[in-house]
């Protein structure tokens, strides 16, 4: 089974692909600089952060993105559909309409490429979740982040490892790939976000830019996801925002074409 060509490189799903390694390429990151640490977070917010997670149960926009990496830059728009507690929606928007449609539901995941009208069809998990997003993350990570929830679930307050200069505390987690570090100020809204690999390497970073203004809750505008060791970002930005949407239940389902070829991701290697 192939990735989603180049040629498709406008969707949401391939520009993170670039910013993702698997776990045996973390050898190529460069060591973390370990500096003074941020204080950890008291429990009384680690509260507040988790009343959140409770009170923002989904969310609807669409999302200008910009990549950037030293041989390249381009921006695509897309279609986003994220709910609690592992369900995405995410479509590549086109003239002709949807390049390619994403999908996770009830630990099923479905890639859609209509020019090929071919679904790529197996569970979500981060394995299956890596092809398309580059990310090797749970599914239910990847929807906190985007949610501003990051670390959350199963999280202890403790000392990061550095400091951030507009942040007060810090969560510890164990993520997909090693420990993850959340960055919060004092009104507990997370800053940053930074996951490590097994040899203490940082894999992937993600910064919070700005909020929707006069939200009760924090809905994020602006998110910047970062590869350090090989300089690529990608910003997204987030309007036309609908908070907890009214859900049908068939949101995340693809109904596809007549014809349609069907590919069975377990089982395949991967890219």
């Amino acid at each position: 089974m192939r990735r989603i060509s180049a040629s498709l490189g406008l969707a949401f799903s391939l520009v993170l692909g670039s910013l993702g390694s698997l776990p045996g390429c973390a050898a190529r990151s460069q060591p973390a600089r370990w500096e003074r640490a941020t204080a950890a977070l008291p429990s009384s917010a680690l509260g507040i952060l988790r009343d959140r997670a409770l009170r923002l149960t989904s969310l609807r926009a669409l999302v200008r993105i910009r990549y950037r990496d030293p041989e390249q830059s381009f921006s695509s728009r897309e279609a986003v559909l994220i709910a609690r507690p592992d369900r995405v929606r995410v479509e590549a928007l086109s003239w002709f309409g949807a390049a390619f449609v994403l999908t996770t539901d009830e630990q099923n995941l479905l890639a859609y490429v209509p020019r090929e009208n071919t679904a790529y069809v197996g569970k979500a998990s981060a394995e299956n979740l890596w092809r398309y997003t580059g990310l090797w993350i749970p599914v239910e990570e990847l929807v906190d982040l985007v949610l501003a929830t990051p670390g959350h679930r199963g999280s202890a307050p403790a000392e990061c490892p550095r400091e951030r200069n507009d942040a007060a505390h810090c969560l510890v987690y164990e993520g997909a790939l090693g420990r993850g570090f959340v960055w919060l100020n004092e009104e507990a809204v997370p800053v940053e976000v930074e996951q490590g690999g097994r040899d203490g390497t940082v894999l992937w970073a993600a910064k919070y830019e700005s909020f929707q203004a006069g939200s009760p809750v924090p809905i994020v505008e602006k998110l910047v996801l970062e590869a350090p060791v090989f300089r690529r970002s990608v910003t997204l930005q987030f309007h036309d925002i609908e908070v907890n949407p009214t859900l049908k239940g068939d949101e995340f389902q693809v109904s596809l074409p007549a014809g349609s070829r069907v590919v069975h991701l377990e089982g395949e290697s991967l890219p």
